[in-house]
C-alpha cells in the first residue's frame, strides 16, 4: 500500500534534479492553469525484471493546477478511490520541469519531495511528462536494485 500510495505522490510531482536552478515563470510557460490528469502509468522493475504487479495504469485520475507565481497545487483519487492533495513549487527549465511537493494533504507521507519530469510533450493544451526513480536496497545477503518509470499525461481544463 506504501508503494502505491508514493507511486501516486510521485504523480502530482514526484527525482531531486540537482542541475536544475530554480528560475522565474516566464510568460513563455504553457502550464499556468488547471489541468486535467487523464492518464498516469507507473511500471515496476527490480534487478532489471518488470515486475507486473506493482506496475500500475490509471485513467482520469483529477486534477492540477499551476500558478503564475510558480505554485500550484493538485488533488486526485488513488485505486482505492481516496482523494490525495496538497501544494508544490514548480520551475520550468528546457525539457525539465521540477515540482517540489510542498504538503502531502491525506498522506503517509510528511516530508518534502520534489520530482524531476522529463517533459515529452508541452502544448498549451496537451503535457506528457515521464520520471524514473532507482533505487538500491541492501540486506545482508544481497544487495537489490529498483526502478520505476512514471508517465502522466494532462490536458488543459
Amino acid at each position: 500500500m506504501k508503494k502505491r500510495t508514493f507511486g501516486f505522490l510521485v504523480v502530482a510531482s514526484l527525482i531531486v534534479l540537482a542541475a536544475c536552478e530554480y528560475l522565474p515563470v516566464t510568460g513563455d510557460s504553457n502550464l499556468p492553469g488547471t489541468w486535467d490528469f487523464t492518464y498516469y502509468s507507473s511500471n515496476y522493475y527490480e534487478n532489471g525484471i518488470l515486475d507486473a504487479e506493482q506496475s500500475e495504469e490509471m485513467t482520469d485520475l483529477g486534477t492540477v493546477t499551476f500558478s503564475d507565481n510558480g505554485s500550484g497545487s493538485y488533488s486526485f483519487k488513488d485505486m482505492d478511490g481516496v482523494t490525495r492533495s496538497g501544494t508544490f513549487d514548480w520551475v520550468e527549465n528546457g525539457d525539465k520541469l521540477l515540482m517540489n511537493l510542498l504538503t502531502f494533504a491525506d498522506s503517509i507521507t510528511t516530508d518534502n519531495l520534489a520530482i524531476a519530469w522529463d517533459v515529452e510533450t508541452n502544448s498549451a493544451t496537451n503535457q506528457v511528462w515521464t520520471a524514473e526513480v532507482t533505487s538500491i536496497e541492501e540486506d545482508d545477503d544481497m544487495t537489490m536494485t529498483n526502478r520505476r518509470e512514471y508517465e502522466v499525461r494532462l490536458e488543459k481544463q
